[in-house]
């Protein structure tokens, strides 16, 4: 085989090295330098179950992969929140000290965030922004 595989089954797509590392580019994001995969961003949210659901958004201004800081993500709050702008100021500390860079959290509420059964769509191009 001289390309990649795009899915792990027998009769999946192959890419070739440079789609490969297209499709590996835009799963990543760059904050201030810093190599930010959005996967990583919810394993720290998930982190704080069950203040938090897990769910989250990353809003973008312009397409990615340069991301200008403080990155905006949305997190659902747990189904019992306690003090949200703890919880806001938590999250953020937690990101600057697992990932290394700047966020401005918006927490809302469970449920607020679409839900996808596979690959979940972590990252959006805002239109209103």
């Amino acid at each position: 085989m001289t390309g990649y595989r795009k899915y792990w089954n027998e009769k999946s797509e192959t890419l070739s090295p440079d789609e490969f590392r297209r499709v590996q580019s835009e799963a990543m994001l760059i904050v201030s330098g810093v190599n930010v995969y959005p996967s990583a961003v919810r394993d720290v949210v998930s982190t704080l179950t069950p203040r938090v659901t897990g769910e989250i958004l990353i809003r973008l201004s312009e397409p990615p992969p340069s991301v200008e800081p403080p990155m905006k993500i949305k997190v659902e709050h747990g189904h019992e929140p306690s003090d949200l702008a703890q919880l806001k100021s938590h999250i953020e500390a937690l990101l600057r000290e697992k990932l290394i860079f700047t966020s401005d959290v918006e927490l809302v509420p469970p449920g607020t965030l679409s839900r996808f059964e596979y690959k979940a769509r972590l990252v959006e191009i805002a239109t209103d922004a």
